[in-house]
């Protein structure tokens, strides 16, 4: 019998320095951003930028509230600024990895 975390086979994994993951373009279709990820020995934070890669105002590394836990349905955050003001356009997600796995990221209805 093997056990295996919910969509864990494969993950992104960040140096104990740092890296980054950058996703293609995606066409935002609203709500919460929630990841599976494992950084209890370091930490994943998320920047939103535009199609050309420029932080978008309010979703920089530095305004997102940073994760080191180990969860398969982390709803990640910023700290003045909420997803859903961003709903339809275009935009990417910059995932910092220190000494972290990200295996999957979705978008998901608001957290109640």
């Amino acid at each position: 019998l093997v056990k295996m975390r919910k969509e864990g086979f494969v993950s992104m994994h960040g140096p104990s320095r740092g890296g980054v993951v950058c996703t293609r373009k995606i066409l935002w279709p609203g709500g919460r951003l929630a990841i599976n990820a494992d950084a209890q020995h370091g930490e994943v934070s998320v920047r939103v930028t535009d199609a050309k890669r420029k932080a978008i105002d309010g979703f920089d590394y530095d305004e997102c509230e940073s994760f080191s836990d180990d969860d398969v349905n982390h709803e990640v955050r910023w700290k003045e600024k909420s997803l859903e003001s961003l709903a339809g356009e275009v935009i990417r997600f910059e995932f910092f990895l220190k000494d972290a796995d990200l295996y999957t990221f979705r978008a998901s209805q608001p957290s109640e």
